[in-house]
Order: structure tokens, then sequence, then C-alpha cells
């Protein structure tokens, strides 16, 4: 976790930071709805938020500061512009649009993506097309959406497309740019740390507030006044601003290892919902006239849709059963039925790591068929299966169902022992050793792993063993001599 985690320092700020900003929400929640007091306090929160965001960023990693300075510099415009559609409003009573507060509105929405499309490339080692293909998906309904409710409304209110209409029109289509990045982040590889989500938090309380502002202008259902507005910008500042000092700040450049574009059922189903957002759409606009054709084509569509998405869900399914199937086939050595080398390299040190956490002791042990060649060349191959599958059914018989037993390579295995030291794991092997079926023998070399080692250390030190074991005659189990019993 000490990659994860910032200095002392800046814990301490992240801890300051996310206090007083709840107790800051909490106070432009409660105040009366036309207090200026609210407005001044907001404005200072902004200020605040981002010089201590500026400090954060100046003790950023080269390689993460540049994501960071997109981010910074979106709330520090964002910020900006606030005051001076503040001072304009207060000197001159309106708000020239366009002018100089939609530039710089404008300009910060292409930093913020700018800093999300930074994560996602930093994040995923791969292009991952078809997490851009499910982020398309998303993002086309959120447009369908915006259209329908937003921009229409926009478009039918002005008797023409005048500049200030069409600066009207560009802030939902930002809003829409900005939440297609973000999509592409929710849908990455899974890895998640306590910075990524105030990030995440931060930019969706600036679209929600973006996206009622926009509503409520186009509606006039509700009052612009409303404090639900100020907390939400607010809330977003302060997020942000706690992201950059958060634990997991300073790696959020790292790239993950997951499987992204595996599709659960709950990616599925939510994909499904963004595939019909724009036929419910058309069908709830359709019914509004007199039609009865067109209503009924709207609801055959959307039934032809969920029936297609159900399709592709079954499809999907068996896919993945077969991707899993495959997966643990080649894992599984189809000779003797254990795990190949792959499966002991993926295995053994999570096991290793396991005794330790409890902790317990744990051995590890490499076998070897003595003179299997010359039995190959005796008898044949064909016996030679058999000898190996014989071995392994008779090894595995006598070890705990908890342990590691693999074939490793040839005539040769691994077998890693849970919670046994070097005295206790040596009746063990000697089982094992005397379990050797048509008369044949094996050499086994053993070590007990240090805490103080890494897991491949401890098998080389049991493979240095079976080669003593080897030197001594064969038909031996020898210990290293670092962990004699």
């Amino acid at each position: 976790m000490s990659g994860f985690s910032p200095p002392v320092l800046g814990r301490s700020m992240w801890y300051l930071v996310t206090a007083l900003g709840l107790a800051l929400l909490l106070v432009l929640g409660l105040l009366p709805v036309d207090a200026e007091i609210r407005a001044y306090l907001s404005r200072t929160v902004g200020l605040a938020t981002t010089v201590v965001f500026l400090w954060a960023v100046l003790r950023m990693p080269r390689k993460v500061r540049p994501l960071w300075w997109c981010l910074w510099a979106f709330q520090a415009l964002t910020v900006l512009t606030d005051n001076i559609y503040d001072y304009q409003l207060r000197t001159s009573g309106e708000v020239p649009s366009p002018g100089l507060t939609d530039v710089l509105y404008f300009s910060s929405y292409f930093f913020a993506f700018a800093g999300l499309l930074l994560l996602s490339r930093h994040r995923s080692q791969t292009s991952n097309l078809a997490a851009w293909v499910d982020a398309g998906i998303f993002t086309t309904a959120v447009i369908a959406l915006t259209g329908s409710f937003i921009i229409s409304p926009l478009v039918d209110n002005s008797t023409t497309l005048d500049s200030a209409t069409m600066v009207a029109i560009g802030y939902p289509i930002l809003d829409v740019l900005v939440l297609s990045a973000l999509i592409r982040i929710g849908l990455g590889r899974r890895a998640t740390s306590p910075a990524l989500v105030l990030l995440v938090v931060a930019m969706t309380c600036f679209l929600v507030a973006d996206l009622l502002y926009n509503i409520v202008a186009v509606s006039d259902s509700w009052s612009l006044n409303s404090p639900i507005f100020e907390v939400l910008w607010s809330g977003a500042l302060i997020s942000l601003t706690a992201a950059a000092l958060a634990p997991g700040a300073r790696s959020l450049a790292t790239p993950t290892v997951g499987q992204s574009d595996w599709v659960s059922p709950i990616r599925l189903m939510a994909l499904a919902g963004a595939v019909l957002t724009t036929p419910v759409l058309l069908a709830v606009a359709l019914f509004t006239d007199r039609d009865r054709t067109a209503q009924w084509l709207s609801l055959v569509t959307v039934l032809v849709v969920l029936l297609l998405m159900w399709r592709i869900g079954i499809l999907v399914d068996i896919v993945q059963r077969d991707v899993r199937s495959e997966r643990e086939l080649a894992r599984i050595d189809g000779l003797t039925g254990l795990p190949n080398r792959r499966k002991w390299d993926e295995d053994y040190g999570h096991v290793v790591a396991d005794c330790r956490a409890q902790p317990a002791p744990v051995t590890v042990a490499v076998l070897d068929l003595d003179h299997f060649k010359e039995f190959n060349d005796r008898f044949g191959h064909q016996q030679g299966d058999i000898l190996l599958r014989s071995a392994a059914d008779a090894w595995r018989s006598r070890i705990s169902d908890a342990d590691l037993l693999a074939r490793y390579g040839g005539e040769e295995f691994g077998l890693c022992l849970r919670g046994l030291d070097a005295e206790a794991a040596g009746p063990v092997l000697e089982s094992l050793r005397l379990a050797m079926p048509a008369g044949q023998t094996v050499s086994i070399g053993a070590a007990q792993i240090d805490t103080s080692e890494s897991p491949s250390d401890g098998f080389r030190r049991a493979d240095m063993a079976l080669y003593q074991a080897k030197a001594d005659g064969r038909n031996l189990v020898r210990f290293h001599e670092n962990s004699q019993p």
C-alpha cells in the first residue's frame, strides 16, 4: 500500500480538505435560497481548493503530472469564470452571451476531456476496442436523451439559430464529450483507489449540475437560484482537490491489470438499456401523434431490440463459458491431469503468500524421476506415459487437497506443501519416494521457504537439493542445508 499513499503531510491535508469540504457543503445546503453569503462562500471554496490543488500537483511525480495539470486547469478556469460571471452580473446586471465567460467555460471542458483521456490511456495497457465500443453505446444513449430534453427545446424556443442559441447548445454537447471519457474510464480495467473514486465523483457532480441547470433553464420549472447547484459545483471542486491529495493520486497513471472486455450480466443489462434508449424515445414521441402504424412499428422495434439483446446475452454467456473452459484446459497437463507449468507459475507465489499471511510454514519440493530416458528407451514412450500418470496418481493420494502438485516439465514435478516445515515435510516426501510404481525411483529436493526470501529463491534452493540427491546416488530425499531437519 505504500505505493498508493501520499506522504504524511499530503494525507493530513487530504483528511482536512475532506472534513472541511463536507462541513461547507452542509452549510451551503442549509443556507436560505437568496442568501448572498452562499455565493461568496461558494466562490471562496473554489479559490481555496484551487490553491490547494495546485500545491498537490506540484508535488506529483513527473509521469502522472500531465493529467493532473489538465484537471487543475479545468478547475482553475471554472473557478475563474465563475468569479468573472459574478462580477459582470453585479456591475452590469447581465452577462453577455456569447462572451468572455463562454470562451473560458468552453476551454475548461477541453482540459477536463484531455485529463480524462490521458487517465484512460495510462490505465489501459492496450487500446481495448471493446471498451471503446461499449462507451460509444452508452454515449449515444446520452446523446439521444440530451437531444430530446435539452437541445430540441432550445431550438424550438428560438425563432432563429443565433449565436446565443448556438452557445447554449454547445454546453450540453461538451458535457456529453466529457461524459464519454468518464464512461470509458468506468468501463476500463478494474482497479480502484480513493483518488480515482473521488475523481469520478467530482466529474459526476460537475456533469449532474450542468445537466440540471440546462434542464431548468429550458423548462423554467425550477429556480436557477436553488442551493442544489452551489452544493453540486462546490462538491465537485472539493472532491477533485481531495482526489489530488488522496491515496492513489501519485500512481494514478500506473497501468492496471484486468479483463475489461469481459461482459458481466450487469454490464450487459446496462448496454441493453442504452441500446433501448433511442427506440423508447421514438415510441414515446410517436404516441403523441395519431399515426397508428408508426406507433405499432415503434413498439415492434423496441420488442425486436429486446429480443436481440437477449440473444446476444445468450451468445456472450456461451462464448465466455467456452473461454473459461479453454483457459482451464490450458493450465492442466493433458497426460497426468495435474496443473502444468503455467498453472504452477500462477499459483505457487499465491500459496506461499497465503501461508505467510496466516502465518504458517511452507515447504517446496522438486521431484525428478530417475533414469526416465533409459526407461523410455527400454519400454517405449507409451509405457513412459503410463509411468508418469501412475506416479502422479500415487503422489496425489498422499498429499492434502490444499497442497500444490504440478508437472513442471518432462519427468520433473513441483510440490508446495502448505503448513509444513522441513521436519514435518520429511515423512511426506519420503512416502512419495516409496510410492513410485513399476519399481522405478524418484529423487526429491526440498527447502523450507524462509520468510525473508522470495518464492523463486525457495524453489531455487529446492532445485539445488535435487542436484545433491542425484549426486548422492538418486532415489533419495534431500533438504537444502539452510532448512535441514
